[in-house]
């Protein structure tokens, strides 16, 4: 009985490790195309909080947390609000708190797409107003030493969250398909010349992100796959797809970079189990 009673308490301490922890990640990423102003550039992402006040009063730990990194900009892609928040003042606080300090970007996650169209605008237009700049299918450029990056905000129709039947997506290829067609129609030909940020919060589609000629992109939604297991990574996706594929870390394809957060909340039934809610700091280098 001992031992049954020792395994019980093993694993509620890994349970709230794995959902409470909170882990800094950092990357140094180089790039040949970048503007040697942006060497040095440093972004925090936050990912899928669902509106949780998980991280002290306040989200405190979690303010606490991105302020030691002192960024040039805070990014916030996707899954920030969960549909069934009844208010949005935890991200409210949060988003308005940071905005004080640095400059905040922040693209909508299918949770907030699964809002009514007046409850999502007017969520947005809050977060506007506590000084955050939301990228609707837009594109801003960011400005350092006389040189400039592109940034773009993108979001998709919920149906690209989905997993469709093989024999649906074998009839309806035009329908299930997220190529770099329907991308440019969203948010434009990307500039050439012009080195160029990604913000968007579903990672399936990087071979679309780096069709289109994504320098770096951040996503999110997988949660790090909720269950991660030793040489194996993230078991589980949102629409119970095992294994999925880029559901934590970086990748890299046809010259283009993804970086994938595992997020800060829960929005699944499965606690997270090894797999840490996280900021995610990225330094970009010109090379």
């Amino acid at each position: 009985m001992i031992f049954f009673w020792a395994a019980v308490a093993a694993l509620a301490a890994v349970l709230l490790w794995s959902n409470f922890y909170l882990q800094s990640s950092s990357m140094e990423l180089p790039f040949e195309r970048l503007p040697k102003s942006f060497d040095g550039f440093k972004i925090v992402q936050l990912a899928d909080l669902h509106g949780r006040g998980r991280y002290g009063k306040n989200n405190a730990r979690l303010i606490a947390e991105v302020k030691e990194e002192e960024p040039d900009i805070v990014v916030m892609s996707g899954d920030m609000l969960d549909d069934k928040d009844k208010t949005d003042d935890v991200l409210l606080s949060l988003a308005g708190q940071l905005a004080e300090d640095y400059p905040v970007y922040y693209v909508v996650g299918n949770h907030e797409l699964r809002f009514t169209k007046a409850r999502r605008e007017a969520m947005l237009e809050k977060l506007r107003d506590v000084g955050v700049t939301v990228l609707d299918n837009q594109k801003v450029s960011l400005q350092k030493g006389g040189d400039s990056i592109d940034m773009f905000g993108l979001w998709f129709d919920l149906m690209f969250y989905e997993r469709p039947s093989k024999k649906a997506a074998r009839q309806n290829t035009d329908t299930y398909l997220f190529d770099k067609a329907k991308m440019e129609r969203l948010i434009g030909e990307r500039n050439g010349e012009t080195f160029s940020l990604l913000l968007t919060h579903n990672p399936l589609y990087f071979d679309t992100y780096a069709d289109w000629g994504a320098d770096l992109t951040f996503s999110g939604h997988l949660h790090g796959g909720v269950v991660r297991l030793p040489f194996l990574g993230g078991m589980l996706s949102p629409d119970v797809t095992f294994f999925p594929r880029y559901n934590a870390g970086l990748y890299k394809q046809n010259g283009s970079t993804m970086v994938v957060s595992r997020g800060l909340g829960n929005g699944n039934p499965v606690p997270r189990f090894f797999s840490l809610p996280e900021v995610v700091t990225v330094t970009l280098h010109k090379v």
